[in-house]
């Protein structure tokens, strides 16, 4: 098995998911293993976006606390002991945690 199954019916670039091959040069893409074939379409892309945005979105929902540089986490435990705060900040450390309703929910003040 590949680490790049899927090639572009246009150039001929490898690709690991058969959506980047497809869209490469809007042609299609052939899985070299099984020698399917996909046609792109762009309803298809949309889709495929639509999808990956509900991914995203899903994801990012779990990291709703933030620490006083930006960064996010999944708990306050880990905002409070961000270490990137020790080169954002000004401080040093982090300050201070904000749930996703951006409400400071640790201070270290």
């Amino acid at each position: 098995m590949t680490a790049h199954p899927f090639e572009c019916n246009g150039c001929g670039s490898h690709f690991t998911t058969l959506r980047y091959a497809a869209r490469c040069c809007k042609v299609g893409a052939r899985h070299l293993e099984t020698g399917d074939e996909q046609a792109y379409s762009e309803e298809q892309e949309q889709a495929w976006a639509r999808e990956a945005e509900a991914e995203r979105a899903a994801i990012e929902a779990l990291y709703q606390y933030e620490c006083s540089c930006g960064e996010h986490y999944q708990t306050v435990a880990a905002a409070v002991s961000c270490r990137k705060c020790r080169t954002y900040t000004d401080e040093g450390w982090c300050m201070e945690v904000r749930d996703g309703a951006g409400d400071v929910v640790w201070s270290r003040v």
